[in-house]
């Protein structure tokens, strides 16, 4: 009989030879590497595109094996719009036409941060649409030339099919809707334009006299208040 208890890691000590075959069994089984239960296979966490009619963005999405995990084992957390928590000196800024200086809360060389930036050079004052996209350009073209060549030359883009569970080819608009469809993107409050909210901040699409659309980035949430009388 085995005078040792035996465990992962030690030797056998003080056993017969009947047991010793039994011994090297159980030493096997414990470093057998433990197989995973079948419902909580792994996910794969990926890099990709997301196109959508409304916005461009890049973002993490979860790829699942061919392994299913129950939903209830990993709830999905919401997502977080606040920009609050990026460190300030990350963030590129610009004088606005106020004279003050304006922090743009997006990454530099995305086209939110194009965007923002020719918002806050004008703050307060109406930019029109055909403006907006010359000036988006100009900026795009500054910090990545060659970069931004080739996103505008692009009429096709990858992205996950949430109800396929599958990657896929979509074609999109041109680089000039795409500017004017993330611009409206960044006027909806309750999630891209509420990093400039909680900044005190607001971008808005309105129309003027002759019932034409423009973009105004107001210095106050003035407006705001406004649509709720």
């Amino acid at each position: 009989m085995v005078a040792k208890t035996l465990n992962k890691g030690k030797t056998m000590e003080h056993v017969n030879d009947l047991d010793k075959e039994i011994a090297l069994a159980v030493k096997a089984a414990i470093a057998e590497p433990k197989q995973p239960k079948a419902e909580k296979a792994k996910t794969v966490r990926i890099k990709v595109k997301k196109m959508t009619a409304e916005t461009e963005t890049e973002t993490e999405t979860e790829i699942e094996s061919d392994t299913k995990m129950d939903s209830s084992e990993k709830p999905r957390r919401p997502r977080n719009y606040s920009h609050l928590q990026r460190n300030p000196a990350t963030l590129d800024e610009v004088q606005g036409s106020d004279g003050k200086m304006y922090k743009i809360p997006a990454t530099m060389g995305s086209i939110f941060w194009a965007i923002l930036s020719a918002m806050y050079e004008k703050v307060d004052n109406p930019v029109y649409p055909n403006s907006l996209i010359s000036r988006v350009d100009e900026i795009m073209r500054d910090h990545d030339e060659k970069k931004w060549e080739a996103s505008c030359s692009k009429n096709n883009t990858t992205v996950w099919s949430k109800g396929k569970k599958e990657l896929g080819v979509q074609s999109i608009k041109s680089w000039q809707n795409r500017v004017i469809t993330n611009t409206k993107t960044l006027t909806r409050v309750k999630d891209y334009g509420k990093r400039l909210c909680e900044r005190g901040h607001v971008l808005r699409m309105e129309h003027d006299g002759k019932a034409q659309p423009y973009f105004i980035l107001y210095s106050n949430l003035d407006s705001l208040e406004k649509d709720k009388d």
